[in-house]
């Protein structure tokens, strides 16, 4: 005769418990690194550059450039449009940061990373990521960059 406590058990040991510790996992999944000590101090400008590849029709990347730009809209820095960084003087482009996401994603996960480098250096001067592990459910990109946008309003003490 089947014991239906056991079989029960077997299915949430199993099956149940992972996704949840999968689910939890996902939600601390963002990291930063800053290349020097104050090196974000010196900022004042900030041009967000959608990748060379453009959507292709993903609405959900739209969602991740959406979450970035809310995220560096906050700080202290000047959001400068693509076109217009043509009409910085010199002394503005030495003050701005050219930031570029990139999204990875797969049946498992999905990872949103956004590197803020120098304008006229090309040099990286930080480097942000968020993941998340919550693909099956849809989203993932979004619930990832989520988490960069908090990595970022962190680096420029921005409380949320």
């Amino acid at each position: 005769m089947l014991d239906v406590k056991k079989v029960i058990c077997k299915v949430w040991v199993l099956v149940v418990a992972p996704l949840v510790a999968a689910c939890l996992a996902s939600c601390v999944m963002g990291r930063s690194s800053v290349a020097g000590e104050g090196q974000l101090e010196g900022y004042g400008y900030a041009v967000l550059k959608v990748p060379e590849s453009g959507y292709g029709g993903r609405a959900d990347l739209a969602c991740v450039q959406s979450e970035i730009f809310s995220a560096l809209d906050a700080t202290r820095l000047d959001m400068v449009g693509d076109m217009s960084v043509g009409d910085l003087t010199e002394a503005e482009k030495r003050r701005l940061l050219v930031v570029r996401f990139t999204v990875s994603l797969d049946d498992e996960v999905a990872v949103v990373s956004a590197t803020l480098a120098d304008y006229a250096t090309g040099r990286p001067v930080a480097t942000v990521e968020g993941s998340s592990s919550e693909v099956l459910l849809g989203g993932g990109e979004c619930r990832a960059a989520a988490k960069v946008a908090r990595e970022i309003r962190k680096l420029f003490g921005v409380g949320e």
